[in-house]
């Protein structure tokens, strides 16, 4: 971000010089030696605010999606924080031992025995999302979030294969 502010300025004070040196010629020149510098110095006036604005609408836009990455990469953290904060309670752990009695320990997509876990069927995340949970406590009222029926015993490679698993670390 330092070089393209050092740029820009730079081509703000090429840009200022150019308009300095404009009027400076004008007060010695004859009037036509002042028409065709008019002509030349205003080109070079174009060209220099044209390509300061160019840099100007590149630097915006690059400051505009670097702000948007950290605000992503703030939301994503304080999911992953949220998540981890659900999985820790209490009633997390209650979930996933009915899940395990109710549906037993091995992996229901390759019968695997070793490695398990339990998955949401409807997702963690999308049950947050639709749900607008923004907390521990509104976790609590959501029924859809401890319903063993939305559990699945899956072995750590096919659960990594679950389009949810982009939302787990």
């Amino acid at each position: 971000m330092i070089i393209e502010d050092e740029k820009l300025s730079l081509l703000k004070e090429k840009l200022d010089l150019l308009e300095v040196l404009e009027k400076s010629k004008r007060k010695s020149m004859s009037w036509k030696e002042k028409l065709i510098n008019f002509f030349s110095v205003n080109q070079e006036l174009q060209k220099a605010r044209s390509t300061y604005n160019d840099n100007l609408s590149f630097i915006t836009a690059v400051k505009e999606e670097r702000e948007r990455t950290q605000l992503r990469t703030t939301q994503w953290n304080q999911y992953q924080q949220f998540r981890n904060d659900i999985q820790n309670l209490p009633r997390y752990t209650i979930w996933k031992n009915a899940v395990y009695a109710k549906k037993g320990r091995k992996c229901e997509s390759c019968n695997k025995s070793g490695n398990l876990e339990v998955h949401h069927i409807r997702s963690l995340h999308s049950i947050v999302r639709a749900y607008q949970i923004g907390n521990i406590k509104e976790t609590k009222m959501q029924v859809l979030l401890w319903d063993v029926n939305n559990g699945q015993i899956l072995c750590k490679e096919c659960h990594d294969r679950t389009n949810s698993s982009i939302y787990r670390v």
